[in-house]
């Protein structure tokens, strides 16, 4: 049992971004325990999501939305077939894969499922992920054990592949024929046939590892389930698995379940209970986000990004949040009102907007205040001498809203 007081003595020592951009909290409007999320084709529109009515043998669901989760439609149920795992490579080809040894696949977006049968000794599917429409690999507790299939075909055939340490958790693809997997026994294990044998290149004591996102095929970071300590770490490697460094991320005694990267530097950890953290240093540090809208109590499975930085976590209870994508340098040209310029900038920052801008104040990437600037004009040159270098936010002020950027002072 998870110890709730715990993680709410030690959530009061962790340092606070509250200037990050504030992910919102909804829902999709079922009440489902939702496993996974899938936005294919590198758009950003159409999503389909995945989930059980219970964590044990549950009914199955999933839904789709076209208009980046505003909305959200049911496309099949599945009596005793609660699913732990989506998977869409493409806009109309999908699988799906959970309790009762449920396996299936759609090629035209939903509408229609067929069941395909991977192993005869499967209790349930833990995992599915699937680089285009034919290669994929699943993962399975088995009832004398556990297993992982992969296939070359689009489920044509299957076949069992060998080598597998544990009990799967989490299974990601890197690149080119490379996917990594972890397990509860602390395994990170690699496979660089598409799924067909597996090696065990780390082994971590004493906590499982549970989830697992690469950036590149050289970077990538591992979620913990806390320790004796109470402690969660996240573990990274920047030389392809091959070694891993533990960073702690909070003394919350949380489950940390899913990973993603936004970019390089900017990424986001979600787990139990309702537990977001981001780190904009690579994974080194994880300052909290989500005081404002956590009731520390929904269970948070899979967090992305889609292709044009928007983010998304989805978890128990239907719970969904999102996260518009923060302004950052490469947006000042796209941003239609207020442009900044130069950046980085050595001196002087110069302002320009279709709107009247009243003020802008600037904050350290930590939150703190260190410059407030009087405006009163459509175009204006800012006095940034006073500062360090280092990455700040400006927070530009105009009549009707307000705007925040990222910059680089020299």
């Amino acid at each position: 049992m998870k110890n709730n007081n715990l993680f709410l003595v030690f959530i009061l020592l962790i340092p606070f971004n509250f200037f990050a951009q504030e992910w919102v909290k909804s829902s999709v409007g079922f009440n489902y325990i939702f496993r996974g999320i899938e936005f294919p084709e590198e758009q950003n529109d159409i999503a389909y999501a995945a989930g059980e009515s219970t964590t044990y043998q549950g009914d199955g669901i999933v839904i789709k939305t076209t208009d980046g989760g505003e909305t959200w439609t049911e496309i099949w149920t599945g009596v005793d077939k609660g699913l732990e795992a989506i998977s869409f490579p493409t806009l109309n080809t999908g699988y799906v894969a959970g309790w009762g040894a449920y396996f299936a696949k759609t090629s035209n977006g939903g509408v229609t499922w067929q069941e395909q049968t991977l192993g005869a000794d499967v209790w349930f599917f833990r995992g599915v992920v699937f680089k285009d429409e034919s290669n994929g690999v699943v993962t399975a507790q088995t009832n004398t054990g556990s297993a992982v299939y992969w296939t070359n075909n689009g489920g044509q055939t299957w076949y069992e592949g060998t080598g597998l340490a544990a009990v799967p958790y989490q299974v990601t693809y890197v690149s080119g024929n490379t996917y990594f997997l972890v397990t509860n026994g602390g395994h990170v294990q690699k496979s660089v046939d598409n799924g067909a044998t597996w090696t065990t290149v780390y082994t971590g004591t004493p906590e499982h590892f549970v989830g697992i996102d690469f950036y590149d095929e050289m970077t990538g970071i591992i979620t913990t389930d806390y320790d004796a300590n109470g402690d969660n770490y996240a573990y990274k490697t920047t030389d392809g698995g091959n070694t891993w460094q533990p960073y702690l991320v909070a003394q919350a005694g949380a489950v940390l379940r899913d990973v993603a990267w936004l970019d390089a530097d900017n990424l986001t950890i979600v787990g139990t209970p309702e537990v977001i953290f981001s780190s904009e240093d690579g994974g080194n540090t994880w300052p909290i986000n989500n005081f404002t809208t956590s009731t520390f109590n929904e269970a948070l499975y899979e967090v992305l990004y889609t292709n044009d930085g928007t983010g998304y976590i989805i978890g128990a209870q239907g719970v969904l949040f999102k996260k518009e994508p923060l302004l950052s340098v490469a947006d000042f040209e796209l941003d239609r009102e207020i442009s900044l310029y130069p950046n980085p900038v050595n001196e002087k920052l110069n302002l320009a907007s279709n709107t009247f801008v009243n003020y802008a104040n600037v904050y350290t990437t930590e939150g703190i205040e260190v410059l407030t600037v009087e405006i009163n004009a459509l175009n204006s040159q800012i006095d940034l001498s006073s500062l360090a270098s280092g990455v700040y936010i400006i927070q530009v002020f105009t009549n009707t809203s307000s705007r925040n950027y990222k910059f680089i002072k020299n």
